[in-house]
């Protein structure tokens, strides 16, 4: 077994932020889809220069990019402002913030 220090090369960052790139360059103008695309590759590029593992490192660092920071983030979810945060809340949040859990936290 090789030890290092470097993380695995299987951490999707730099490819999606490529793909999305890529589907943003492709995408008609004037659409909704390029503002969704261009946050995609924003998210990615900045995931790509801090690098967390996929999992809830990655989670973390996406919801605060995309919030500004995590008491925003749980603000942003507290959907009735009960102070937690339910499944339900936090589903939606993450889909309002277009935060995909499969790929951020590696999971199918």
């Amino acid at each position: 077994a090789m030890a290092s220090s470097a993380r695995p090369s299987s951490i999707p960052w730099v490819a999606k932020r490529d793909a999305a790139r890529l589907r943003l360059q492709q995408a008609d103008k004037g659409t909704t889809s390029l503002t969704r695309l261009s946050g995609e590759a924003d998210l990615y590029e900045h995931l790509a220069s801090s690098m967390p593992l996929q999992g809830t490192g990655a989670l973390v660092e996406a919801m605060a990019y995309r919030s500004g920071d995590l008491e925003k983030a749980f603000s942003f979810m507290d959907f009735n402002g009960n102070g937690e945060v339910s499944l339900m809340e936090f589903a939606g949040g993450m889909s309002l913030l277009g935060l995909d859990l499969e790929v951020i936290c590696g999971i199918s």
